[in-house]
């Protein structure tokens, strides 16, 4: 049993330091944050990591990191603090930090690459609303997320300014639609990550879509990130 324990417990070296370094409650006590603070996602959202300055206060940023934080240039930055404390302070090649730091690469654009690499703006009817498979839809309900991944796949959409909050007036255009084709029976709601928006918001939604139920029944989901960027 005790030679099992040892197994378990053995860490490679160079993982304990950066351990020490970035746990949870070392950057919660930096930040002048509770636990009941941190565990809130409402708090998190609220002390985003979003300019360089910031960022430099936990991270020895690159001089090409920088410059690719600089506002006016594509996908915003914007990381919560949770995330922020699981990246490598120290280490540029780290794949979670090359996740969610901008470098100015990601400015190119090679052979074959395009805005819409999935093709979603043909095959919106509405606005927010794409309709590629006969019956399901995808529903794009705001443009903001918590944390802004560098791979995704809506940069050219999401994080923009007054994305956060689309309306209702756009949202009906979307319902419309939707009620308008009986052969809808999967709805995913995302974006950004509807999980960010007000609980009336989501609240009115799913009301909405719930009163066009789909023939033969159906389904209505949410996709959002927001779960695993926050703690708790």
């Amino acid at each position: 049993m005790d030679n099992k324990l040892e197994e378990v417990t053995e860490q490679p070296p160079d993982l304990i330091p950066h351990r020490r370094r970035q746990s949870l409650p070392e950057l919660a006590r930096f930040m002048g944050a509770t636990r009941k603070q941190w565990d809130d996602w409402h708090w998190q959202l609220a002390h985003r990591f979003s300019t360089p300055e910031t960022a430099a206060l936990v991270l020895r940023l690159t001089e090409d990191e920088r410059a690719a934080m600089a506002p006016g240039h594509g996908l915003p930055f914007a990381v919560t603090p949770h995330y922020m404390s699981l990246v490598d302070p120290d280490d540029p090649a780290q794949p979670l930090r090359r996740t969610v730091i901008p470098t100015l690469a990601e400015r190119l654009e090679g052979p074959g690459e395009a805005a819409d690499p999935l093709g979603e703006d043909g095959h919106s009817p509405v606005p927010g609303l794409v309709h590629r498979y006969p019956d399901r839809v995808l529903f794009l309900v705001t443009g903001f997320c918590s944390t802004y991944c560098r791979y995704c796949t809506r940069s050219r959409a999401v994080g923009k300014s007054g994305c956060a909050a689309m309306g209702r007036k756009r949202w009906q255009m979307g319902i419309n639609y939707i009620a308008a084709h009986p052969e809808v029976r999967d709805v995913l709601l995302s974006g950004g990550d509807p999980l960010t928006l007000p609980d009336q918001a989501l609240d009115w939604l799913l009301t909405q879509l719930r009163a066009h139920p789909p023939r033969g029944g159906g389904a209505h989901r949410l996709q959002g990130p927001v779960p695993c960027c926050p703690s708790g």
